[in-house]
């Protein structure tokens, strides 16, 4: 009897170990407006799509195509800081097609494609144009909403917490 007890005890607390471990992820997950991956939690939760802003700054920093550059190879992006601080960004980025309102990765030609460690900077108050050219690393797009996904840093922030800019496009 004490061998099914202890066995019982052990096996209640792994399951809500397990329980409580998978939580935590699908709330990562809707917090970084991912698809939940257990859906057994019974919420209202869908990602966002469209053109929804998404940057946890409330649209302090914003990035958006530049007017008809859009293109199956490339195009050019503002980023437009408002923010009253100083922003960072790498030279990575990843595009994003949206496929019956998820977002998914697209997948890149070269498995590990070689980015510098260049950064930029935006001034407060300030606008930089970027061009993108994917052709060479996700081949040309297929007709679709897409969307520009790059990281960002406050750079008077010493959390080094990363934030995220979304430009939205279609083919």
């Amino acid at each position: 009897m004490k061998k099914v007890a202890l066995f019982l005890i052990g096996f209640i607390g792994c399951s809500c170990a397990l329980f409580g471990g998978l939580y935590k992820i699908d709330v990562y997950r809707m917090e970084n407006n991912l698809p939940v991956v257990f859906s057994v939690w019974r919420t209202d939760y869908t990602p966002q799509t469209g053109n929804q802003t998404e940057q946890p700054e409330n649209g302090l920093v914003s990035f958006e195509p530049a007017i008809e550059t859009e293109s199956i190879r490339g195009l050019n992006a503002d980023i437009t800081n408002n923010s009253g601080f100083v922003i960072m960004f790498p030279e990575y980025y990843r595009i994003e097609k949206n496929i019956n309102g998820r977002w998914v990765h697209c997948q890149c030609i070269d498995d590990s494609p070689e980015w510098s460690n260049t950064s930029y900077y935006v001034e407060p108050d300030a606008v930089a144009t970027m061009s993108f050219y994917w052709a060479e690393l996700y081949g040309e797009l297929s007709s679709g909403d897409y969307r520009i996904v790059k990281e960002y840093y406050f750079t008077n922030d010493n959390s080094k917490t990363v934030n995220y800019m979304y430009c939205y496009f279609s083919i």
